[in-house]
C-alpha cells in the first residue's frame, strides 16, 4: 500500500464511523498492523441487496465518502468476496507469492 494511503488509513482507523460500512477496524497495539472485522460477507450485489437493500457499488461509495482510499476499498472487497471475516494488514510482513501488490 502506498505510504500516503497507509498514513491516512491509520488515522481513519482511529476516527472513522464504520457503523454503516460493513466492517469495524482496529489497531494492533504492539505492532504497526491494522485489523478489520468484516460483516455481511460475501459482498455481492445479491447478498447485500437481500440483507441491506443496497448493492456493492453503493457500499463502496459509502466507504469512499468516509475517506477510505480506493486501494483499501478494493482490498476489503476482495477479502469480503472471498468470505474472509478478519483481515490484518501488516506493513512489516513479507510479501506473499500470488497476492497482488498495490502501487508501493
Amino acid at each position: 500500500m502506498p505510504e500516503a494511503d497507509w498514513e491516512d488509513l491509520q488515522t481513519l482507523v482511529e476516527n472513522a464511523d464504520t457503523s454503516l460500512l460493513q466492517f469495524e477496524c482496529f489497531t494492533l497495539p504492539l505492532s504497526d498492523a491494522i485489523g478489520f472485522k468484516i460483516f455481511s460477507t460475501p459482498w455481492t450485489d445479491d447478498h447485500l441487496g437481500k440483507y441491506w437493500g443496497y448493492d456493492l457499488q453503493s457500499l463502496q461509495a459509502l466507504q469512499a465518502e468516509e475517506g477510505f482510499s480506493d486501494e483499501t476499498i478494493r482490498l476489503l472487497t476482495l477479502a469480503a468476496q472471498a468470505d474472509v471475516r478478519f483481515l490484518v494488514i501488516d506493513p512489516n510482513s513479507n510479501v506473499l507469492n500470488g497476492l497482488p501488490l498495490f502501487g508501493c
